[in-house]
């Protein structure tokens, strides 16, 4: 090699290290008119590149020259194209469009606004000029204001609501044991629409009595200006939850803001009384599923043997079958324990081959145990679907109680003959924990299956009969459900302002009740057709 060539080879690789330097420090990568230049001008050219760093960049990115050879920067967010760099141009319409694109996410006006950035944006970092960054007291203002401004607007919308508002409550204790406290409304808006929001959700400091929180509960109605339009409370069944209840329900009863004098004001979570019934079932099969536990954990454990395993799996061609791995279940909930048998299952071969090449693997389940673990969760999966259902928070859930109540009742009684002496016994304990809270179904969530179109009051006396109520029980139960929902109808004409004696003459006796009509025989062969398991 000539030592021309060498000076050259030599100023290229300089040239490209300053390239490196300036796509970091420049987002431009303006190009310079000589590809040789000297250590002086590269600092110069170092500097100069600095000055034109702007968070504008957050927002654009560089597209090269353009036809008439100007650098151009294209909107992240509109696509829009704009002349940038250099003395002439700079940064100056790319800001101007920044402040006028309304494509971009603003922030608030305020100054711990700009802190805050959209749920929505996909900016290219979230970096914030320190001189945006308020002080501690300036950002508490700001925060309080906001709050205070949102609020304002929820309590009027609160108070435009033409329905009554259910709420839904709960607790809990942080690893820290601080206890913190939730409150939530739901209501349907003027225009049919299904609302829910969190109205408080706060430090609650011990004791955690239910006096004590029925005290807090009600100091939020107040606040909220809601405490004469609550139609129930939903809670879970914990023992302290009772008696908050109670105490809540007195205070509104004494100020007349319950319908029915409070007869349809607690509503017990059916998703918590769900997870209470599988939980002692599980409790029962423990035992025969230890070993599959352990073997789920002996895997987790370490990432050499996660490894190994997953050479036996896809030796077995188990990775063409799922992509799930293996889950552990937590004592907390139940649903976990399903999802660990399920995905389990699928890895059954790659279990026995590890078994036979890792001597330390002494969980491995035999194959009764596999095929007990299979029958449970099939005897699972119908409790996990609904449990699921039960969850749902975008869509209505009173008018799915009835028949899913009804539907868990069918597959108790239908697994109570197993052939597997595990199962049987874990549907006998599961039963006497359904027989706890659900052998007289709810009555207000009932009238919500009646309201459903699909269902209605023929739906309801099918259920009856099909759990063995005799003909007297069954019309007893219907007569029960009619006149509750007579009640409430009553109850609501007489709270109307505008109700009219035209309207008191509408309203159905209790006489109409003995003489409603019977269900057709038809449903019995149609109403399978709703049921979301054929039993």
């Amino acid at each position: 090699m000539s030592e021309s060539d060498s000076s050259d080879s030599s100023m290229n690789e300089l040239d490209e290290t300053v390239n490196v330097g300036e796509s970091s420090a420049n987002p431009l990568n303006l190009e310079t008119e000589n590809s040789i230049e000297s250590p002086a001008e590269v600092d110069k050219n170092k500097k100069r590149d600095r000055s034109l760093t702007s968070n504008v960049w957050d927002y654009f990115k560089t597209i090269g020259k353009g036809s008439d050879g100007k650098n151009r920067a294209e909107c992240l967010a509109c696509g829009k194209q704009y002349v940038c760099g250099g003395h002439d141009y700079g940064t100056s319409s790319l800001r101007r469009h920044k402040n006028a694109c309304q494509m971009i996410p603003k922030f608030h006006e305020t100054t711990t606004g700009k802190l805050m950035l959209h749920q929505g944006a996909k900016l290219r970092t979230r970096k914030v000029d320190n001189k945006v960054v308020p002080s501690r007291r300036a950002s508490t203002i700001d925060i309080i204001k906001l709050y205070e401004g949102e609020k304002k607007k929820l309590k009027e919308e609160l108070a435009k609501v033409p329905s009554r508002i259910n709420l839904t409550s709960d607790l809990w204790t942080a690893c820290t044991a601080a206890g913190y406290i939730s409150l939530t409304a739901h209501c349907v808006d003027e225009n049919w629409k299904l609302n829910s929001k969190i109205l408080n959700f706060c430090h609650c400091p011990p004791p955690h009595s239910g006096q004590e929180l029925a005290k807090i509960v009600n100091d939020f109605l107040v606040d909220w200006g809601i405490e004469g339009k609550i139609f129930s409370l939903t809670l879970d069944n914990a023992k302290s939850n009772d008696t908050l209840e109670k105490s809540l329900r007195d205070r509104l009863k004494n100020n007349k803001s319950l319908l029915c004098d409070g007869e349809f004001f607690h509503v017990r979570c059916c998703a918590h009384i769900l997870n209470l019934i599988v939980q002692d079932g599980l409790d029962v099969a423990n035992d025969a599923l230890s070993k599959i536990r352990e073997s789920v954990k002996y895997v987790r454990a370490t990432q050499g043997r996660r490894d190994v395993f997953k050479v036996y799996v896809e030796k077995h061609g188990i990775d063409k079958e799922t992509k799930v791995g293996l889950r552990l279940d937590v004592v907390t909930r139940w649903n976990s324990t399903y999802l660990m048998l399920k995905s389990a299952l699928v890895y059954r071969r790659a279990f026995k081959e590890l078994a036979l090449d890792d001597s330390h693997y002494k969980s491995l389940p035999s194959d009764e145990d596999w095929e007990r673990g299979k029958k449970i969760c099939e005897v699972l999966l119908p409790f996990y679907d609904i449990t699921n259902m039960f969850s749902g928070s975008t869509y209505p859930t009173s008018n799915l109680y009835f028949m899913q109540v009804w539907i868990i009742e069918c597959l108790l009684f239908q697994n109570k003959t197993h052939e597997d002496a595990v199962i049987r016994d874990m549907i006998k304990e599961m039963q006497l924990k359904f027989d706890k809270y659900w052998c007289d179904y709810s009555v207000i969530l009932a009238l919500a299956s009646v309201l459903d179109p699909r269902l209605k009051l023929q739906f309801l006396e099918f259920c009856y009969s099909d759990i063995g109520l005799d003909a007297i029980a069954r019309q007893t139960k219907m007569r029960i459900v009619k006149q509750k929902m007579y009640d409430l109808f009553h109850e609501y004409v007489n709270n109307f302002d505008g109700g009219s004696q035209s309207t008191q003459e509408t309203l159905v006796t209790t006489s109409d009740i003995a003489n409603a009509s019977q269900p057709s025989s038809s449903l019995t062969t149609n109403v399978l057709d709703v049921k979301i398991y054929h039993i």
